[in-house]
């Protein structure tokens, strides 16, 4: 069932300078944590569940990404998550999926509820540990698209863009088409899971993101004492 509610449809007026609103850009993309892994160095703990100045770091990303975008969704793996007493993740929608085809199973799965529930154009993806991200990356990649933010699945273009900060380049932190879904589901029955070389087929854009964020934003956490640095 397609979702009629008049925020899943944007605007294509863009201002004089040609770019984008954020309200637009949120009305054209989901956003997607991705909490379906095994944690294996974390010797079997779950890091979506680490606390970070009070809050789970699920709840650390989860305050960044849904500012930024429009439906929230979460791709669990074989875990599941309590999120009805969490304020901020109350309403998130979770997708299960094996958790055996690493985050880009978890993609997949968000894409693939776009495409079967809502007429969002985007997905933007970030992994549950991450605490610290700039507050308009998702907007910043977006921008970057604005040929192609035009309007409700503008075209068939497969291109994505991903976050790139200080030279290192962040694959996860990224926007997806949702025209790219077949292609990822072929890739992941192919067993070829790596996202980077996802987006190096897709002709995904790579954007500098130093310029708004700090030198700890899109650090992931590995193990417990990583928190300390943040």
């Amino acid at each position: 069932m397609k979702n009629n509610h008049p925020n899943s449809r944007a605007s294509t007026h863009s201002n004089s300078e040609g770019t984008f609103q954020p309200s637009q850009n949120q009305a054209l993309c989901a956003g997607l944590i991705l909490a379906g892994g095994k944690n294996t160095r974390m010797n079997g703990q779950n890091k979506a569940l680490l606390m970070l100045n009070g809050r789970t770091l699920m709840e650390c990303v989860a305050s960044n990404l849904y500012t930024q975008t429009h439906l929230h969704l979460i791709a669990a793996g074989p875990h599941e998550y309590d999120l009805k007493n969490t304020p901020i993740l109350n309403s998130t929608k979770q997708l299960s999926d094996t958790g055996e085809y690493g985050p880009l199973e978890g993609i997949v799965s968000g894409l693939q509820h776009l495409s079967q529930h809502t007429q969002h154009a985007w997905l933007a993806s970030s992994p549950c540990d991450t605490p610290r991200m700039p507050d308009k990356w998702v907007n910043a990649l977006l921008q970057s698209m604005h040929s192609q933010v035009n309007s409700v699945r503008p075209n068939q273009s497969i291109q994505g863009a991903y976050a790139v900060c200080r030279g290192r380049s962040h694959y996860a932190h990224a926007i997806w088409p949702v025209a790219a879904l077949p292609y990822l589901q072929e890739r992941m029955h192919n067993q070829q899971l790596s996202l980077r070389g996802a987006h190096s087929t897709m002709g995904s854009k790579a954007i500098e993101l130093s310029h708004i964020s700090d030198t700890n934003d899109f650090s992931n956490i590995n193990k417990s004492s990583d928190l300390i640095h943040l």
